[in-house]
């Protein structure tokens, strides 16, 4: 509540013309806004990945180099030393 007030004030500051409470406004909501879109566009990945991949199927987890008990596909195989 406390941050709110504070905020609120130099938001009414900065609608007065202060150039200063504008920029702390600006480096409060810049900031939210991003952490906003970063957590939309998590989420909409998220909910895309969830059409393809369902939990509990053998193939989910096929190649995956954090799989327990599996080692990642080789890109090169090894070569046969004479």
């Amino acid at each position: 509540m406390f941050f709110a007030a504070v905020f609120y004030a130099v938001a009414r500051s900065a609608g007065d013309g202060g150039a200063v409470a504008f920029a702390m406004v600006v480096a409060v909501l810049f900031p939210a806004a991003c952490f906003v879109l970063f957590c939309v566009l998590f989420l909409f990945a998220w909910a895309i990945s969830s059409l393809w991949y369902r939990h509990g199927t053998p193939d989910t987890l096929k190649g995956s180099p954090f799989a327990d008990g599996q080692l990642p596909p080789q890109i090169l195989p090894p070569r046969e030393t004479p």
